[in-house]
């Protein structure tokens, strides 16, 4: 579990470089000190609340006041937002 945490630590930081050289994003690793920082963090987590909110949309049998079962299930529209949530974190 350890190699795996490891491993996508890794393909974030080189992610979020890759984000600075084609996007003009700030400095990585960030300086949560500062208000850009501060900012970007605030940004990030949004976005990923908002994907995950998304994701969320798919699932339509977890309201208790359901009687019906809705049988379809749309996987890969679910597996998109969810992806997304992880590359934003």
């Amino acid at each position: 579990m350890e190699k795996t945490l490891n491993k996508m630590f890794e393909q974030q930081e080189e992610f979020m470089l890759l984000l600075k050289q084609h996007r003009n994003f700030p400095n990585w690793p960030i300086d949560i000190k500062s208000k850009a920082g501060q900012q970007l963090c605030r940004e990030i987590v949004f976005s990923s609340v908002e994907e995950y909110f998304e994701a969320l949309q798919h699932l339509k049998n977890w309201k208790s006041h359901r009687v019906t079962e809705v049988k379809k299930f749309k996987k890969i529209n679910s597996l998109k937002s969810y992806v997304i949530c992880y590359i934003i974190l």
